[in-house]
């Protein structure tokens, strides 16, 4: 019966986990979406490569 439990928590964890990652992601695509509006409406063009966003994500990561 303790396997199970233990079983079914690491299950949950995991999944968990996969919604906080996507929650992460969309969270940090929205932001970025806001300021190139912001920076778009001020005549300035913003990109940012994926690199640049992968170091936020593990930041984000760290910091949880």
């Amino acid at each position: 019966m303790r396997t199970m439990r233990v079983l079914v928590q690491r299950l949950g964890a995991f999944l968990s986990k996969k919604q906080w990652e996507r929650d992460l992601a969309a969270e940090l695509q929205s932001n970025l979406e806001l300021h190139t509006e912001d920076n778009l409406r001020a005549g300035i063009e913003s990109r940012r490569s994926a690199a640049g966003r992968g170091a936020e994500v593990n930041h984000m990561r760290s910091v949880q």
